[in-house]
């Protein structure tokens, strides 16, 4: 969507209902490709890892 000239939010908020995701989805979308954009990759949690 952001290569047609979309705004960001609206563009994450449609993807989200698209898939039957909330808000707080579209936040962490924006926030991945922010990240991947930046680093080429998106880190992966390290929530329940036992270290």
């Amino acid at each position: 969507l952001l290569r047609f000239n979309c705004k960001k939010i609206p563009s994450s908020l449609y993807v989200t209902r698209q898939l039957g995701k909330n808000e707080y989805f579209a936040r962490q979308l924006r926030s991945w490709a922010h990240i991947l954009a930046k680093e080429e990759e998106i880190p992966n949690s390290m929530r329940g890892n036992i270290l």
